[in-house]
């Protein structure tokens, strides 16, 4: 009786949830659900089991609600928040109870299945799949008879398909024969009079044999082709064509007796085909003089020979707007590619700057001439094989504008408008209210947004550690499957089937 306690406890579970939805088939979903819900049929009763819960059962307060909340409103922040609110758990509670519903319902399917499809009958007969089904396998445990009822084991059994007798096989084949018969001529009119391909399956459906055929002459392949163009007009050739069927430990074959008849040609093919042939003929006789001279006549008549040229411009037009266009695409791409990267670096230098700024105005030094400082150094650097830094072209650029008279108000504008950040415009702005303010506060101002700086760089170091995280995820999957593929093969192949 053990192998009954699992459809019996889905069967339990079943009637539970036949009770539930009996008691919630009056309950009024109508103001809970938007029309396109409505239109799930198939869910309808699982809202209103849902709607049945949640009217007469408080729910615990939900982790998270609040983000909930305030995710619903970016969403939609037409619709009332209580409304919204209810709808989003309604719609939740429903998924689940419809995921459970399943969860009960297929394994109790399965176990039903499981019973009502015994292959051991009568405690001792198995019936065997049909001719060529697959073989049965099963785990079979044995018991002894008797009041005790002791185990005898437990064994493997598999149970081969049907087989046919030599008899049936006999006849069978008579009829497999006769169907060959029919199909072997293919386009010809019959197997003496074969000019074009046969038609020779190596299967026949209705029938359990494996069909293997064997040919006495080149002119005619096991595949069926049919070498007819190499006969000379009016030139016959006999052909032995043997069918081997086999199936299970019986085989039989019949020879079939076949005529291979040279092609019949039209009066244009048989001019061609002759001036081909001389073609031929003349170059092979004529490969130790330097010059191959084309015949000058073709049934009588004098011919002119012309090459003939493939025109492969509008390929190479196509083919090369393509090209034109992916490389357009990709310098796009690559200009992106710049562009990003130089955001990146001028974010990543900015505290730097605004620490040596600090620096070198508390040593007393102006603005003008804290630029045309940073600028020095970044050449001497640069002249001693330093990397490029795009920041420090900017500010090549500033002494540059300052050298050629711009003021200065304009020069520092420039350089913010340039760098194209948040940060560089509010420093920019800082260097342009000294101008009209004066000094007094610029050093302290600029000690504030240092740190602030080091902050977000320390933020923005961050972010770039997780992201080369995630992008070596993928190699790290890679690898993984890698290893498990060296480790699962040869301990399969260790298995001796």
């Amino acid at each position: 009786m053990a192998e009954y306690l699992p459809v019996t406890v889905y069967g339990i579970a079943l009637a539970g949830w036949a009770v539930l939805l009996f008691l919630s088939r009056h309950e009024d979903i109508g103001g809970e659900l938007s029309g396109e819900e409505k239109t799930k049929k198939l869910l309808i009763p699982f809202l209103r089991a849902a709607a049945y819960i949640k009217k007469h059962r408080r729910l615990s307060a939900v982790p998270g609600a609040g983000a909930i909340q305030n995710d619903l409103m970016l969403l939609d922040p037409s619709k009332q928040m209580r409304q919204r609110e209810q709808n989003y758990h309604l719609t939740k509670l429903t998924n689940l109870l419809l995921f459970l519903f399943l969860a009960v319902l297929c394994p109790f399917l399965s176990c039903v299945s499981s019973l009502t499809s015994e292959v051991i009958q009568d405690g001792k007969r198995i019936q065997r799949s049909s001719y060529g089904g697959n073989a049965i396998e099963l785990t079979a445990s044995a018991q002894f008879d008797g009041e005790d009822s002791a185990s005898a084991g437990e064994y493997l059994v598999r149970v081969e398909p049907l087989e046919y007798t030599a008899a049936q096989c006999d006849q069978l084949a008579v009829q497999a024969f006769a169907e060959l018969e029919k199909r072997m001529p293919g386009q010809n009119p019959d197997l003496l009079h074969v000019r074009s391909p046969l038609e020779l399956p190596t299967q026949l459906e209705g029938f359990p044999f494996r069909i293997r055929w064997k040919s006495s002459s080149e002119y005619v392949g096991s595949d069926g082709s049919v070498g007819s163009d190499l006969l000379q007009e009016g030139e016959q050739v006999p052909v032995s064509l043997t069918a081997v069927l086999t199936c299970q430990n019986f085989r039989i074959e019949k020879s079939y007796d076949i005529l291979v008849l040279s092609p019949v040609y039209t009066e244009q093919e048989k001019r061609e085909k002759a001036l081909s042939q001389e073609i031929m003929e003349r170059e092979a006789a004529s490969r130790e003089n330097r010059e191959f001279l084309l015949p000058e006549k073709a049934a009588g008549r004098p011919i002119t020979w012309k090459e003939k040229k493939e025109d492969n411009s509008l390929l190479l037009l196509v083919g090369i707007a393509a090209a034109g266009e992916l490389c357009d695409g990709y310098s796009d791409y690559e200009q992106d590619k710049k562009v990003e990267t130089r955001s990146r670096e001028m974010k990543v230098d900015y505290p730097t700057l605004v620490s040596k700024f600090v620096l070198f105005l508390g040593a007393g030094l102006s603005v003008r001439n804290v630029f045309r400082k940073l600028g020095e150094d970044y050449l001497r650097q640069r002249g001693e094989g330093g990397e490029k830094r795009y920041v420090y072209e900017e500010i090549l650029l500033v002494c540059h504008e300052l050298d050629s008279g711009i003021s200065e108000a304009s020069a520092y504008a420039h350089f913010g408008s340039r760098c194209r950040s948040r940060q560089y415009t509010k420093f920019c702005s800082l260097l342009t209210q000294n101008l009209r303010k004066g000094n007094a506060a610029l050093l302290s101002a600029l000690q504030e947004e240092a740190e602030l700086a080091m902050d977000e760089r320390k933020n923005t170091a961050r972010q770039l550690g997780e992201e080369a995280g995630t992008k070596l995820l993928f190699p790290m999957i890679l690898m993984l499957v890698i290893t498990m593929v060296m480790i699962l093969i040869p301990a399969f192949s260790s298995f001796s089937f």
